[in-house]
């Protein structure tokens, strides 16, 4: 009897990687507690309003052990915030780096567009906890900047 838990297959791998590439965002979170504290939390969302394609990457992020949420919202709840949304959306959202770094090991040296994110990501893993302090605060600023498009030290270098 084999009660290993299946794996995730390197196409299914590879499908997620793109799908992320596309549809996701690595973020580090800032945070403001009682008495001023900061706190930083690490995350990655992805959204679509395709329910099969959500369903796909649930599917896969299960068979990976990545433990995630979806959540989804209705037409009138995204209006709230968007006037111009047409159908509900999906989000799919992974939280801190006890979720993150599975999947990380599984894509590692798959990322394109977003390796910058993922080096950023990696970066605040290695600071560890507690994630407050002035090193999270420039890792904040630097994650902050990429994922607005500035160029940081978290920009991948070309490797010729």
């Amino acid at each position: 009897m084999d009660n290993q838990q299946e794996r995730p297959s390197d196409l299914e791998i590879g499908w997620l990687v793109g799908a992320i590439e596309s549809e996701g965002c690595f973020s580090v979170l800032r945070h403001t507690y009682h008495k001023g504290n900061l706190y930083y939390n690490l995350l990655l969302i992805i959204s679509n309003t395709n329910s099969k394609f959500i369903e796909k990457v649930a599917r896969i992020l299960k068979k990976a052990g990545v433990g995630h949420h979806i959540r989804w919202r209705s037409v009138e709840q995204l209006q709230a915030y968007n006037k111009r949304a047409k159908r509900p959306q999906a989000t799919v959202t992974i939280w801190g780096q006890k979720r993150l770094r599975p999947l990380l090991d599984l894509t590692s040296g798959l990322w394109g567009a977003k390796a910058g994110q993922v080096e950023c990501i990696e970066q605040a893993i290695k600071l560890g906890s507690p994630r407050r302090g002035p090193e999270f605060e420039k890792l904040w600023k630097a994650c902050s900047d990429l994922n607005q498009g500035i160029l940081t030290d978290f920009t991948p270098k070309s490797s010729n």
